[in-house]
């Protein structure tokens, strides 16, 4: 038997593995499957490993694999926890790219957030609110090659069901000192049917209802400046024709001065 002041923790597994796993594991003295060094780091694939576990490949093989075979309602299959600010990194070591996702912050400022490495300010940030603020453009995928059943809208039609909706201003349950506004997922649901389930609202719905009433504002414009067009043209014959009936009744009038004279 070993006791541990002979055998500390650390070096009492690496005796384990040294018996289980035969020669893979090695001390790290020539290239080995895996090693133990002497502060109880693994290694696989390098002998000289820099953290608690360090995975080396040159084949692409270095593929980390968690599978549960059993069904469950909540099954969290990987967890970090650290007293600080937990979170990893994703580096391309070919363009010395890093990208770090982290949780950081407590209370109302809790956020995750994902940030370049070396660029100012994260890129996301996901709020404990349920906010989501990013730092440049939102892009929906709207390619026609991604659509399907592809139906021309009546944009009059639109506007009539955008002007029955009501429009709000609140707050959200979890952050009531901000205040928002806009439609009632529930109306929004009964007026158009759209998707969210009577629940949510698809941000690209509600530009295009956006659009569609404006095009059907700018139809109306247009009918509008028509009509007045010809309006203004039946005006403008109308005041030829009072400038005639003037020029008629002058001439009336001095004919009649004429007969008065002789």
């Amino acid at each position: 038997m070993f006791s541990n002041s002979a055998y500390p923790t650390p070096g009492l597994f690496a005796v384990l593995f040294i018996m289980l796993a035969g020669s893979n594991v090695v001390t790290a003295q020539t290239p080995s499957a895996m090693v133990i060094d002497a502060e109880g780091n693994v290694g696989i694939g390098t002998d000289t490993p820099t953290g608690a576990l360090d995975i080396f490949r040159t084949d692409g093989t270095a593929v980390l694999r968690l599978q549960e075979s059993q069904s469950f309602p909540t099954n969290i299959m990987f967890s970090m926890m650290h007293s600080g600010n937990p979170g990893f990194s994703l580096s391309n070591t070919q363009s010395n790219a890093t990208w770090q996702f982290r949780l950081g912050g407590s209370g109302s400022t809790e956020q995750f957030t994902i940030n370049r490495a070396g660029i100012s300010g994260p890129e996301l940030s996901i709020l404990a609110s349920g906010d989501i603020r990013i730092k440049g453009s939102y892009i929906s995928s709207s390619s026609r090659m991604n659509k399907d059943n592809i139906v021309k809208i009546d944009e009059r039609h639109v506007l009539e069901r955008v002007a029955q909706m009501p429009i709000y201003e609140w707050s959200y349950k979890t952050s009531p000192g901000s205040r928002h506004i806009g439609p009632m997922a529930e109306e929004y649901h009964e007026i158009f049917g759209f998707a969210g389930g009577g629940k949510g609202l698809a941000a690209t719905d509600m530009a295009a209802l956006a659009l569609a009433s404006v095009k059907a504002l700018n139809t109306e414009v247009q009918d509008l400046k028509t009509e007045n067009a010809m309006l203004r043209a039946r005006n403008e014959k109308f005041d030829e024709m009072l400038e005639r009936i003037a020029v008629l009744e002058s001439r009336l009038t001095a004919l009649a001065g004429y007969a008065q004279v002789e």
